[in-house]
């Protein structure tokens, strides 16, 4: 499913990996998250071929230049998240919030009944946006993450 809006004065694309190029595109901007969080971040080999396989991928575009991803699996009746990413430079104009909307669409549309995903305790502007979307944060036995559960 695809859907064009403008969004803080950009014309903002998403839609579901489908092609070779969206996964280039994937692929891309998690290099970009992987340069950017280069302090212990690792993305292995191992990541790509699972997210490949199992992951439903949903990227977003803004004058056809991909700007962030979301990616998750669904399990029994959980949709869980594995990463949502957004570049720097486009942060801050709803993209995230949109790419969590669009992702809820898929939970539900996959039968989930609840999304879960996990979020840094020092990811301020992720525990927000997790908290503004409706989700409940528990926090983690050694309080260096949160989960974030939401019923659908």
């Amino acid at each position: 499913m695809n859907t064009t809006e403008s969004i803080s004065g950009l014309e903002l694309k998403i839609l579901d990996v489908k092609n070779k190029q969206q996964l280039e595109d994937y692929f891309y901007l998690l290099e970009r998250q992987k340069e950017e969080q280069a302090s212990g971040f690792e993305i292995s080999e191992d990541y790509y071929n699972y997210s490949v396989l199992y992951e439903h991928i949903i990227l977003a575009y803004v004058n056809d230049v991909p700007v962030g991803y979301t990616s998750g699996s669904k399990e029994n009746k959980t949709f869980y998240v594995s990463m949502t990413y957004v570049v720097p430079e486009y942060r801050k104009n709803g993209i995230g919030r949109k790419l969590k909307e669009r992702q809820e669409e898929l939970a539900k549309r996959l039968g989930a009944e609840s999304i879960e995903t996990t979020v840094s305790k020092d990811n301020e502007a992720s525990l927000r946006l997790q908290e503004s979307s409706g989700f409940k944060l528990f926090p983690d036995s050694l309080r260096v993450s949160y989960k974030a559960v939401k019923k659908l």
